[in-house]
């Protein structure tokens, strides 16, 4: 809310907003409005973008603006604006999404908050974010986040706007830390200085204004956004004349680099000699900064003054005359600062921001005849995320929340538009989904009231190498075509792949299986053979467990039976860290195993609700859920069981990994789904799960080598094996193959031989000998 007052203050950008005159606006809303209630209440308030009074005014007499139909409505017709057509449309998507952002807050808190008087009182002592500020630099910034939301939160209950206005600044501080690069970065510290200058406006603090728009200015420049640090400058020139200008020569040298490096080298300059213009407190850090730069466009040997930032350590180590040694020690640091952050999203952020870095390291350590070294510095970027999710199991464990109830609306529309093929629709709900699960994690971490103890660090070779057994080994596929093989002989290094030929390869294999093009696939199944699975062999040996680290596509093909069926007994795992959880993890023992079944919630599966009862027919103590006996409540007796198996329809999305689905439960308004994100507040202990839904074993490789899929999730919340297929196959196939498998399972108590006596049963006979019916079933983790 506090961000709109800002935008009215500029007069070209009212113009601008102007210049979208009567009939464009109409046309937009008619574009994408489908209620006329909605259409008329929406023209109504674009005409008065950056006038909160009168949108608030609008609200209260048009209450249909806080319902989810327009805030639909707004964000389609935020997609369908080209922000890089005309600054016209760039300027109306940044107030859309400034409109859209008022509403949902507005339909939050009410519009009381924002009714309210503005109360004054003295501003209190600082201890609070003091304390939050040493958290951040004490490499707790995750912690040092809560406490400024703390803050924050109590300063605005009492109507503090200036202390509201510093813990934005400071929160702004504390993300720097935590995040990489990318357009998230940018609208986080964006949004967040826009609201600190909001509060200190309510304040009436000029000087906290100005501050505000001094961050602002910093981050539009960091994305080289010149015609946004144009109007910010000339909100900051009202305020101080002499930051504008000292700010305004700062950004002609940050925008003049690289194409006029004599014009920057003299802004620079001019700015390094000028810093008295700024705050006293500000001056000897941008003298320092300016200088640096200087020193950088100008070639001189750069001083003895340690970099301050990641960012400016890792530029540094790059510079170096030994980077794989300085790259090690700063990825040491920020290994310090991973540990402690229980976000995903942040920890994926980071993954890609620092992937080209460890992925140097790594090779500089090869080349130094250091492999253990380089294996261990991959796998500190591999799959990191996942180590974040007992963290927030903990959390939400202590928040005592009702999570699931509060997406309910938004997984029913979700899951309507995608059965209807409304492709817009679904991406609108899929992105409101993700955007109340960051919410509700932050709403978390912030009730966190003290650390959580327990830190999950990544595994290295000499710590797995104490759990491992003598005739296991471990293969780790890089991003950068790298294989290493850790067995107890040590590590070695074996022949690189050409990445761009693999994903290639397996796009073709995958493409073969799909279309039953026999000769396509063994084409395919040859490069990739060649590729990844033949140079093994001899580091292999007589081995008897191999675990395989999969990269990008490998993700997405059986490698466990590629090439005749000839590598040892083998399963995947997301990462060594993943691994050494589940070979440490001690399960209750039973004399006779526990299966529980769940199948055909809506009663169009009559086949999986078959294969569930023939399966607990193989158990001794069994019990089984289908139709109307399941409700979302069933998942919780995945809890204490030994073997569990699931067969429902399921859901992938390539684009949003972490909000595939499976559909768990009921028909129409008693239908439940359990998403890929969820499983972070639900407990395991199978010893085997096993899902039969289309594509549950589907998973993608982000960048940063970041794996999200079911499998892995399954895994880290307490499952000790997990078997899925990759891709959708047919239900008498499948129905064969899990008589099969769960017989031979229940005799022999090994899901690997299972997987082979029922993959050779099925190739064995003529209809499902192609692949395409066996080869898809994938075993992660413990084979």
């Amino acid at each position: 809310m506090e961000r709109i007052p800002g935008w009215a203050d500029d007069p070209g950008l009212r113009r601008q907003v102007e210049s979208l005159n009567e009939a464009d606006r109409a046309q937009l809303l008619e574009e994408h409005a489908e209620s006329e209630l909605v259409r008329e209440a929406m023209g109504e308030i674009v005409g008065v973008l950056g006038e909160p009074e009168r949108i608030l005014e609008i609200a209260r007499r048009r209450p249909e603006l806080l319902s989810t139909e327009a805030d639909r409505q707004l964000w389609f017709a935020i997609e369908s604006l080209d922000r890089d057509r005309s600054d016209t449309e760039r300027i109306i998507a940044e107030l859309l999404e400034t409109l859209r952002d008022f509403l949902l807050s507005l339909r939050r808190d009410g519009p009381g908050e924002w009714e309210d008087a503005v109360s004054t009182r003295e501003q209190g002592p600082a201890d609070p974010l003091a304390r939050a500020a040493l958290l951040v630099r004490t490499g707790r910034p995750e912690e040092g986040i809560t406490a400024i939301e703390d803050v924050r939160r109590i300063a605005r209950e009492a109507g503090d706007w200036t202390m509201v206005g510093e813990a934005e600044l400071m929160y702004c501080m504390a993300y720097q830390v935590l995040s990489g690069e990318g357009p998230e970065r940018m609208r986080v510290l964006r949004e967040r200085s826009q609201e600190a200058e909001a509060a200190f406006r309510r304040a009436n603090d000029a000087s906290g204004i100005v501050r505000a728009l001094e961050r602002q200015v910093g981050v539009m420049l960091e994305h080289r956004d010149s015609d946004a640090v144009q109007y910010v400058l000339g909100k900051l020139e009202r305020m101080d004349a002499d930051a504008a200008r000292w700010w305004s020569r700062y950004a002609v040298a940050l925008l003049s680099a690289p194409d006029d490096l004599d014009a920057a080298a003299a802004a620079l300059a001019w700015c390094a000699e000028n810093t008295a213009l700024l705050d006293p407190a500000e001056r000897k850090h941008w003298e320092d900064e300016c200088q640096r730069k200087l020193d950088v466009l100008t070639g001189t040997p750069l001083a003895a003054r340690p970099p301050r930032s990641l960012r400016d350590r890792i530029a540094a180590a790059l510079e170096a005359a030994d980077p794989g040694r300085r790259l090690v020690q700063v990825l040491d640091e920020a290994e310090a600062l991973r540990t402690g952050i229980s976000s995903a999203v942040k920890q994926r952020e980071l993954s890609a921001y620092l992937e080209g870095c460890y992925l140097l390291a790594a090779h500089a350590a090869g080349e130094a005849g250091a492999p253990e070294s380089a294996m261990d510095i991959r796998e500190r970027n591999t799959s990191r995320a996942l180590l974040s999710q007992p963290l927030m199991t903990i959390l939400w464990d202590h928040a005592g929340d009702q999570p699931f109830r509060e997406t309910a609306e938004i997984n029913t529309a979700l899951v309507r538009a995608k059965a209807d093929g409304d492709e817009r629709a679904l991406r609108y709900w899929l992105a409101r989904r993700r955007e109340a699960d960051g919410a509700a994690e932050e709403r978390v971490r912030a009730a966190r009231k003290a650390p959580v103890g327990r830190r999950f660090t990544p595994a290295s070779c000499s710590r797995l190498l104490r759990v491992l057994a003598p005739e296991d080994a471990v293969v780790q596929y890089s991003p950068d075509g790298a294989v290493s093989v850790l067995t107890d002989r040590g590590v070695r290094a074996a022949p690189p792949y050409d990445p761009d030929a693999l994903a290639e390869a397996c796009a073709a294999y995958l493409g073969s299986v799909r279309d039953s093009d026999a000769r396509g696939r063994r084409s395919a199944e040859g490069e990739i053979e060649r590729a990844c699975v033949a140079p093994l062999c001899q580091h292999l040996g007589a081995k008897e467990r191999v675990f395989l680290i999969p990269s990008g596509p490998l993700w997405g093909v059986p490698l466990g039976t590629i090439g005749a069926m000839g590598l040892p007994r083998c399963s995947v795992v997301p990462s060594m860290s993943v691994l050494e959880r589940l070979l440490q993890r001690r399960l209750p023992a039973r004399r006779l195993p526990l299966f529980f079944g769940m199948a055909d919630p809506d009663g169009s599966l009559p086949h999986a609700a078959a294969e569930v009862a023939e399966a607990a027919s193989c158990f001794p103590d069994a019990f089984t859920l289908t139709g109307d006996a399941l409700d979302f409540e069933a998942i919780l007796n995945l809890m204490d069981v030994d073997v569990a198996h699931i067969g429902c329809h399921g859901e992938f999305f390539a684009d949003y990994p972490e909000l595939s689905y499976l559909h768990i439960a009921g028909a129409g308004r008693r239908a439940a789904w359990l998403f890929c994100h969820d499983l972070t507040r639900v407990a395991l202990s199978a010893r085997l799960l096993v899902v039969a839904a289309c594509h549950a074993g589907n998973g993608v490789a982000l960048p940063g080598n970041e794996y999200v899929g079911f499998p892995g999730s399954l895994l880290v919340q307490g499952a000790q094996t997990v078997l899925a297929p990759l891709w959708a196959i047919d239900d008498r196939s499948t129905g064969a193959f899990m008589r099969h498998y769960h017989r031979h399972y229940a005799r022999e108590r090994s899901a690997y031989a299972a997987l082979r006596h029922a993959q050779e049963r099925l190739r064995a006979d003529r209809p499902t000998a192609d692949p395409v019916h066996w080869a898809g079933f994938q075993l992660f983790g413990l084979p």
